[in-house]
């Protein structure tokens, strides 16, 4: 309602201005968000100290991260690891997020593809070891469902150089070039 009101409204994404103004949102501007690529290069032996920590020396890692549930894919990243193993035996998922009911949800799917020892959680991570999860794996997941307005994590994994495969719900679409910097 507010919303309404205001002079001006940015918004992160090309998707999120085309929600609002759908929704009779006007007057909004795009501003992408950004991350300074020189605050997320990592030390070798900070990366390889991050994989001996986390028993990753020698796999290959797909790194997913944040809020996990339902919408922002948790399901569909385990299900998809599931065929990926098949494929890539020394596959691990690393995934960095509060380890709570929904973590242990897919801890059970996992068990029930009998791939349980493929999946690696950290838990909230900060500052260097955050640089260097980004930094040890080989690409990127953005899973989600739902509409996503422009993940962060699509820009901190390329500021880090590593491709992203995310999926087309909102602005991932926007920072991935698909074929070029990852897949949508």
């Amino acid at each position: 309602h507010y919303l309404k009101y205001v002079d001006k409204i940015f918004a992160v994404s090309d998707a999120l201005k085309k929600a609002l103004v759908q929704n009779n949102i006007a007057n909004v501007v795009v501003i992408h968000n950004g991350v300074d690529v020189n605050e997320w290069q990592s030390d070798k032996n900070d990366v390889d100290e991050f994989k001996n920590r986390y028993g990753l020396a020698g796999k290959k890692i797909i790194l997913f991260c944040g809020r996990l549930s339902e919408t922002k894919g948790g399901r569909e990243i385990i299900l998809a690891m599931g065929k990926i193993v098949k494929k890539i035996p020394n596959a691990n998922l690393l995934v960095l997020g509060k380890v709570d009911e929904y973590a242990e949800w897919m801890v059970d799917l996992a068990a029930k593809l009998e791939m349980r020892d493929k999946l690696i959680f950290t838990g909230w991570l900060n500052g260097d070891l955050l640089k260097s999860a980004f930094n040890a794996c080989n690409v990127a997941v953005v899973p989600s469902v739902c509409f996503d307005s422009f993940p962060t994590i699509n820009l901190e994994a390329m500021a880090c150089r590593k491709p992203v495969v995310a999926t087309c719900f909102g602005g991932s679409k926007e920072a991935v070039l698909d074929g070029q910097t990852g897949h949508i």
